[in-house]
């Protein structure tokens, strides 16, 4: 229901500012492995109207509950997976290495690819995402370079590349590695970037995953 959606998108946004809280220093401490990060993704069901508009708005639910449980599955205990959007769902991963960051999209695409769903009776279909990755920190070099809702507004952005680029895919936004820039010259590319929601900044690279 219109309600039961409210309530769970006001819960992603309340562990989103919870988190960004208790994140709030801790990445800058020597402590912090250099391999661990947390993963954000933001999960897109490609062309979902469809569902409701050809089987119904019921037929839609089930899916969206079929869905989430899927990506449910493919994280770990300690991370998170809420409804966003309408048919938008947000991942993070918990303190996760960079490996797993790096392989958790292709995975989240094989899964939806292989599975087709039961909308209607004797009706299946195969439902595809598209998918905007981001960590935090966005680089080692600059551990407290944005915030956790900061580096979804970057998943946001990424996750209209995947759309526009064909969708069925991820695309991944980073920092370049091959430029040296200081903390202030980082800090100002990310703030034009994150207010015109343009990829002009010559210190960010995306990189899509198929």
């Amino acid at each position: 229901t219109t309600d039961d959606h409210r309530e769970r998108r006001l819960t992603a946004r309340q562990f989103v500012k919870a988190k960004t809280l208790s994140l709030s220093g801790a990445l800058g401490r020597d402590d912090r492995s250099a391999d661990r990060v947390f993963g954000a993704y933001l999960v897109d069901l490609d062309n979902f109207k469809r569902v409701n508009e050809l089987y119904g708005h019921a037929a839609g639910d089930r899916a969206l509950v079929r869905f989430s449980g899927k990506l449910s599955a493919l994280v770990r205990d300690n991370d998170f997976v809420a409804r966003w959007g309408g048919e938008e769902f947000l991942v993070v991963l918990n303190g996760a290495t960079r490996g797993f960051f790096q392989s958790f999209p292709e995975r989240v695409l094989n899964a939806f690819r292989a599975d087709a769903f039961e909308v209607a009776d004797g009706v299946s279909y195969v439902q595809r995402v598209s998918i905007g990755c981001s960590t935090l920190p966005l680089d080692d070099r600059f551990p407290e370079l944005l915030n956790l809702e900061q580096t979804i507004s970057v998943c946001d952005y990424a996750l209209k590349l995947a759309k526009e680029g064909g969708m069925d895919r991820a695309a991944v936004v980073s920092l370049s590695a091959s430029i040296e820039l200081t903390f202030e010259e980082a800090r100002s590319g990310l703030r034009r970037f994150l207010a015109d929601r343009r990829l002009e900044c010559e210190y960010l690279r995306v990189a899509f995953v198929r």
